[in-house]
């Protein structure tokens, strides 16, 4: 069931049994309820991120001029790089 912002807002009062605005305001209701909704979706995003992560690690040999790279069978992203360089002291990322 979706509600919208104005029946949060209702249902907050009746909970504090508080018909109209007396010590919070509607707009200070709404907007402590809009923070703690992007509070939990950004927990849920983290929980979904973690699930999907591998530590099975997939090597990708990098081709100067190359813009674009498929990841391995089985990865959907990266999520950190590693690099290791052969022969040289530090790698400039662009």
């Amino acid at each position: 069931m979706a509600d919208s912002l104005t029946t949060i807002t209702t249902l907050i009062r009746d909970n504090l049994d508080e018909v109209s605005s007396g010590y919070w305001t509607d707009a200070e209701i709404q907007r402590k309820a809009v923070r703690r909704l992007r509070e939990l979706w950004s927990r849920i995003i983290g929980v979904r991120d973690d699930w999907y992560k591998s530590t099975t690690p997939a090597t990708i040999t990098l081709v100067s001029g190359t813009l674009k790279y498929a990841l391995p069978a089985g990865f959907f992203r990266a999520a950190s790089i590693r690099t290791s360089t052969s022969g040289k002291e530090a790698v400039k990322w662009a």
